[in-house]
């Protein structure tokens, strides 16, 4: 399979956590949690630091997966 697809796809994966880190660090649980500790709660940071990296990766690996050898 072609690397540059395995990369946006992790890419798009990534997206897709951060999305769902967003609205878990707007539920009402995730509010409260932030009411008493000033941060989110552990889930929706779970969410958002997983995403961002499966989007860094994804990219380099779709970024360096086209390029010719020799």
């Amino acid at each position: 399979m072609n690397k540059r697809v395995v990369g946006l796809g992790l890419a798009g994966i990534g997206g897709g956590l951060i999305f769902y880190g967003l609205k878990a660090a707007d539920a009402l649980g995730s509010r409260f949690t932030e009411l008493w500790t000033g941060r989110p709660s552990d889930e929706a940071l779970a969410f958002l630091i997983g995403g961002a990296a499966l989007v860094v990766v994804g990219l380099g690996v779709a970024l360096r997966g086209g390029a010719k050898k020799g």
